[in-house]
């Protein structure tokens, strides 16, 4: 969302023109003095990131950073850097910040999410094989599980279904021919549930995220087993 109100303060922040805090390519926050745009050193040295500020790219106009917590996490690595340099205490000079595409992560109910290979960067070529090929592999396992007469008889394919667990994306309108680089399933759904957690800063809230997400999990799991009865 825009950044406003912001605290009087800091009266004096230019904006973009989507009414967010303009930052340049340090992440520090520019003001406005006689009309234009400035990084004064007698004004306080301001930095912002995340969705409620914007690098506007020179070419087009278009924020050059996409809206998302994985661009605030990068983010938060060079704003800490580029703080300790101003402060002298770590660094000498501050650093640009350069947004690397690592691909998306989202849910798709239930245990389930889908995670797709970035589509640029120095990423595409490694992770859209890796996903592909994967899948494909966890696709004959949902073969497996869904249609083998020994999975059924003991039971395997029917805990499956009544669960709503999925592997490579059965059952999930996902289809992984067309849109290569893309895995779906419960797996993908516990490992974006990981990745968040060892994304955060401290221990603490690692332990806090991970526990959550094991939670939230097993609500799903059983949301999935009610709603199957009450069907």
């Amino acid at each position: 969302a825009p950044a406003y109100p912001v605290s009087k303060e800091m009266v004096g922040l230019s904006k973009s023109g989507s009414g967010r805090l303009a930052i340049d390519a340090t992440l520090r926050c520019k003001w406005e003095q006689a009309g234009e745009e400035t990084n004064s050193g007698e004004k306080p040295q301001v930095w912002a990131l995340g969705d409620c500020s914007e690098i506007t790219s020179s070419l087009d106009g278009q924020p050059a950073v996409p809206r998302t917590a994985q661009a605030a996490m990068q983010q938060a690595e060079t704003v800490g850097y580029n703080v300790l340099a101003q402060l002298g205490a770590k660094y000498k000079n501050e650093r640009s910040f350069q947004f690397q595409d690592l691909g998306s992560m989202l849910t798709l109910g239930g245990p389930n999410a889908a995670v797709m290979a970035p589509r640029e960067g120095s990423f595409a070529p490694i992770f859209e094989p890796l996903l592909t090929t994967f899948g494909g592999v966890l696709g004959l396992a949902d073969d497996i599980l869904s249609k083998s007469v020994v999975a059924e008889k003991i039971g395997l394919t029917s805990a499956v279904q009544t669960l709503g667990l999925s592997l490579g994306g059965y059952g999930l309108g996902v289809d992984a021919g067309a849109a290569p680089g893309t895995l779906a399933g419960t797996l993908t759904g516990a490992a974006r549930r990981a990745v968040y957690a060892a994304r955060m800063p401290t221990n603490n809230q690692r332990a806090v995220a991970a526990s959550s997400a094991a939670i939230y999990t097993a609500a799903a799991l059983m949301k999935e087993v009610s709603d199957k009865k009450k069907k």
